[in-house]
């Protein structure tokens, strides 16, 4: 990662990364194991947050004596914080022309199609077993959320390898391409689709490779047969 990628450039990236970290870290067991990403990453939030024309974020607490806990808490607080700005953009919109910004916050139709559990992803009820970087994959892309235009939002490499691995940790991309392969393979095989069907596109290439979640797996359907019908049809 270069000096240039590693600000977040919104309140709203900082949010979405922060929503990332906190949704991962709380299923640490050991989290002492981890205490050199949690410096790294919490570091990286609260520059990124500094350099904003905006009103100063909130101090992280001290790591010591219980980092995981500090950890959260801190997220939680710069969570807030982005949110803040967010209403305070939205209010000055509100006196232009131009549409509105998305609210981060709101839930949309993914958050109700995907949860996650310790050990794996369940989509409207279908379990798909998943840990580690595989399961912080595609967290990261089900929690990318809608662009402006209401199509999943596309996350690039740097997000993607900062939320499996850490920011210090240098990715070959080619590492990250076979992970999104496997969680490709698990999510067709437990969702009975067609090898012809994509769960996770590829949104860009090359030096700006970016992948974002398929548009008819963010669809909160209430009947996982009418789902593999409607993809199998458009796939055939």
């Amino acid at each position: 990662m270069t000096a240039k990628d590693y600000y977040l450039r919104t309140p709203a990236e900082i949010r979405q990364h922060a929503a990332q970290y906190r949704r991962v870290w709380i299923l640490k067991i050991d989290p002492m194991d981890e205490s050199q990403r949690f410096d790294g990453a919490l570091d990286r939030l609260w520059d990124s947050a500094r350099l904003l024309d905006l009103e100063p974020p909130p101090a992280m607490l001290p790591a010591a004596p219980w980092r995981l806990e500090a950890a959260l808490q801190s997220l939680d607080r710069l969570i807030e914080w982005c949110d803040r700005q967010a209403g305070r953009s939205t209010r000055e919109a509100d006196a232009k022309p131009a549409p509105d910004p998305p609210d981060v916050s709101e839930p949309d139709e993914a958050a109700m199609a995907w949860t996650f559990l310790p050990d794996a992803a369940v989509y409207r009820g279908v379990r798909i077993p998943l840990t580690g970087k595989d399961y912080s994959l595609l967290l990261a892309l089900v929690d990318a959320g809608n662009d402006s235009t209401g199509r999943p939002r596309a996350v690039d490499a740097n997000a993607l390898a900062d939320a499996a691995w850490g920011h210090d940790e240098p990715v070959e991309l080619e590492n990250l391409r076979r992970r999104l392969s496997r969680i490709r393979s698990a999510i067709r095989r437990k969702l009975d689709l067609p090898s012809s069907f994509d769960p996770i596109v590829n949104a860009n290439r090359g030096q700006y490779a970016a992948w974002r979640l398929n548009a008819d797996l963010r669809q909160a359907k209430t009947e996982k047969t009418n789902q593999a019908d409607s993809i199998t049809a458009k796939c055939g």
